[in-house]
């Protein structure tokens, strides 16, 4: 069966052979259509704690950078049947879990200039701040307009991009660090299958839209110290503001981006400060954030006075 199943095009030997096959077929000149019938044809259930979110997520974007890394790249695999407009799609699609470096630096990078007071983004007064609020709120309302079109509001909007920014520093991350561990040799990439039955609380916070911390600690560490990093700078940097009466026109991007940061954190500092549940951030967790914070604000010192 699996000789007679890769003979015609199946993939095995990929933590993503669904999409390997896909690749594969559409290569080969195969065309697939978008079934959306009115009665629902299928009943699925998706994960709904960051446990198994991780876990899946982590295996698939491992299986994204691996294929990104090989010779199947939609952008160099040959032969190939694929039309430009249709690799150049794949090829973005498959280089998603990258964006976990640029939201990295998005993190951490702007609050320790704010801090400390190093330029980083154009003042209001400058010519290219035009072009730089363009660019950002036209990002945003695009977003914004496709949810809103598909039938979703303002919430849902945030939420989704609450979500990405969390997979950026969470799956993301981890599925290239699988990969480049994988293509050393120090682990063997593996299928873990996710559990998709939730238990009482899990469902009850669902409900409710709160956010199931319950996960390894490795896997939010990352998360939580950038929401403590940027709380704590702007905090700080606010205060300094008004105290030392410094020159809102320098700043005015700095504190809207902290802001906008902010209020994406929202769910994770109530995980962190305010809840009192299982599904809370462990104090633990909040307190190693606070210490690699202030080690990474202590880097910014030492750089902002080089």
């Amino acid at each position: 069966m699996r000789i007679w199943t890769m003979q015609v095009g199946f993939w095995y030997d990929t933590v993503v052979e669904d999409v390997m096959t896909g690749i594969y077929l559409h290569s080969q000149g195969w065309r697939s259509i978008y079934m959306n019938p009115k009665r629902p044809q299928f009943l699925g259930s998706a994960t709904t704690n960051f446990e198994d979110i991780f876990t899946q997520g982590t295996r698939w974007y491992l299986g994204f950078v691996d294929i990104v890394l090989s010779k199947y790249y939609p952008l160099i695999y040959r032969p190939s049947k694929l039309k430009f407009h249709q690799k150049m799609l794949s090829s973005y699609f498959f280089s998603e879990p990258f964006y976990c470096l640029p939201v990295l630096c998005f993190a951490i990078i702007p609050p320790i200039c704010f801090l400390y007071g190093i330029p980083l983004y154009p003042q209001v007064s400058d010519p290219f701040f035009k072009a730089f609020a363009f660019a950002l709120i036209s990002s945003w309302l695009r977003h914004l307009s496709d949810v809103l079109i598909s039938g979703g509001s303002i919430s849902v909007w945030l939420n989704e991009q609450r979500v990405w920014i969390i997979r950026s520093m969470t799956s993301f991350l981890f599925g290239c660090l699988e990969c480049i561990k994988t293509r050393l040799g120090v682990r063997e990439a593996s299928f873990n299958p996710t559990n998709k039955a939730g238990d009482i609380d899990q469902v009850k916070w669902y409900q409710m839209g709160k956010f199931d911390f319950k996960t390894s600690e490795i896997f939010i560490l990352p998360l939580v110290t950038a929401v403590t990093l940027n709380l704590v700078s702007l905090g700080i940097g606010v205060a300094k503001l008004v105290v030392t009466t410094r020159d809102l026109n320098s700043v005015f991007v700095y504190i809207v981006l902290l802001m906008y940061a902010l209020v994406l954190s929202i769910p994770v500092i109530e995980g962190m400060l305010m809840r009192k549940d299982n599904g809370r951030v462990p104090w633990s967790t909040t307190l190693k954030s606070a210490i690699f914070s202030m080690v990474l604000l202590s880097l910014g010192y030492l750089f902002s006075v080089i």
